[in-house]
């Protein structure tokens, strides 16, 4: 949410498709195992105990590649909205 309303306040004139190609951008940069579990739950809709028994490992994990996952998206687009700025 953060990333996407300093978006908002530094580039008001982007639309929501490039602010999407962002976000896919950051998102195929990620690695395996954690595009792997977004795509689990936030595409496919899966709970994360469901993710966990479907990937064989224990929910700790699953929860804590959510997190990897999400701060690294927040940290790439932070990013290139800083390159892009100056």
């Amino acid at each position: 949410d953060e990333a996407y309303r300093r978006f908002e306040e530094q580039r008001p004139t982007e639309t929501w498709e490039e602010r999407f190609h962002l976000v896919e951008e950051c998102f195929e940069r990620l690695p395996e195992a954690l595009q792997t579990v977004c795509r689990l739950h936030y595409f496919e809709g899966r709970k994360a105990w469901q993710i966990a028994d479907d990937l064989t490992v224990n929910l700790t994990a699953v929860l804590k590649r959510l997190e990897r996952a999400r701060n690294a998206l927040r940290d790439c687009v932070r990013s290139k909205l800083l390159s892009d700025t100056q």
